[in-house]
């Protein structure tokens, strides 16, 4: 499981992962229409807390969720994941597990 830390109102570094295929461990090849989304699910009370769109950098598998002011205004625990609609259909990774994001308190509240 990927853990990352961040202090609250964080906007880097950006969050940048592979998506790999679960059971060939093979990069995805997102073709030319692929759209991916980053969601963030609060521990706590199981909600949606983020929804939006990531970037794709490049079309063997790489995507990146540049955080915007006020993403991480809370701290907490939260979990992640991307959803990329391809052709073919709608791919969430990772397919195990989800990206742990932890938000720590910051001396100055800004």
């Amino acid at each position: 499981m990927t853990i990352l830390k961040y202090k609250r109102h964080d906007t880097l570094p950006a969050l940048r992962a592979v998506i790999k295929y679960s059971d060939t461990g093979e990069v995805v090849n997102f073709g030319t229409h692929a759209t991916v989304y980053f969601h963030l699910r609060e521990n706590q009370t199981n909600s949606l807390y983020l929804a939006s769109m990531a970037t794709i950098l490049d079309s063997n598998g790489t995507v990146e969720y540049n955080w915007n002011p006020g993403d991480l205004r809370k701290s907490g625990i939260y979990w992640g994941e991307f959803e990329i609609e391809m052709s073919g259909g709608i791919l969430t990774a990772p397919t195990e597990n989800s990206l742990k994001v932890m938000v720590y308190d910051d001396f100055d509240n800004a």
